[in-house]
C-alpha cells in the first residue's frame, strides 16, 4: 500500500500544477488585464513547462461581424530550430506564469510568431460544419484526437486540421462567456 502511494505521488504533483496554474490563469483574467493580455495569458498557460505543457497553443476567436472563426494567435515553435531556441531562453529560470506573460516576445522582432500562420490557415466559416475547428467549437466540451481519430467529443474528421498541423494527436477546448462559445483554444504537441 505504502509502494502505491509513493508511485502515484509524480502523477499527484503534476495534477496540482495544473490546478494551479489554470488558477492562475483564472486570477489573471480576473484582473484588469488588456483583452490582448487575456489572450496571451491563456496560450502561456496552455505551453508554460509549470502549466499545461503543450509545444503549441493556437487561438481562434468567433468574429460575428464577418461569420468567421478566425485564427487570432498562437504561441509556440514553428520548427526544431526555433523549439531549441525557445527552450534554451526559458531554461533554468524559475518563473510564475505572469512573469512569462511579462517576458514574452515572438522570436522574430517586429512580427508575430510563425505558427500564427497555422491558426490563420485553420479559420473557417462559423455556417461550415464540416470544419474541424467550428464543430469543436459547439462541441460543448473538450474535443481530443489521438492517431488522427476524434476519440472524445463530437466533431468530423479532423483530416484537414491533421494536415495544416503535421501532426495526428491534439486537444480542442470550446472557450465560453455567459454559456455561449466565444473561440476555441487549439494546442499540440509537435515538437
Amino acid at each position: 500500500v505504502h509502494a502505491a502511494r509513493i508511485a502515484g505521488a509524480p502523477r499527484l504533483a503534476r495534477r496540482v500544477a495544473q490546478l494551479s496554474i489554470i488558477r492562475e490563469i483564472g486570477e489573471c483574467l480576473q484582473s484588469a488585464m488588456s483583452p490582448e493580455r487575456i489572450l496571451r495569458t491563456i496560450l502561456v498557460g496552455a505551453t508554460a513547462s509549470m502549466g499545461l505543457r503543450f509545444n503549441r497553443a493556437f487561438l481562434f476567436l468567433v468574429d460575428e461581424r464577418h461569420g468567421l472563426l478566425r485564427g487570432r494567435d498562437a504561441i509556440g515553435p514553428a520548427d526544431v530550430e526555433e523549439a531549441q531556441a525557445i527552450w534554451s531562453r526559458l531554461s533554468g529560470s524559475a518563473k510564475t506564469l505572469r512573469d512569462l506573460v511579462d517576458d514574452y516576445e515572438p522570436l522574430v522582432e517586429g512580427e508575430g510568431p510563425r505558427v500564427l500562420e497555422i491558426a490563420r490557415l485553420l479559420s473557417a466559416k462559423l455556417d461550415d460544419e464540416t470544419a474541424f475547428v467550428v464543430r469543436a467549437l459547439r462541441a460543448g466540451g473538450t474535443t481530443l484526437v489521438v492517431d488522427g481519430r476524434v476519440v472524445a467529443g463530437d466533431a468530423p474528421s479532423p483530416a484537414r486540421t491533421i494536415a495544416v498541423l503535421g501532426v495526428d494527436a491534439f486537444v480542442a477546448v470550446p472557450l465560453e462567456t455567459e454559456g455561449r462559445p466565444v473561440g476555441l483554444l487549439l494546442a499540440d504537441n509537435a515538437i
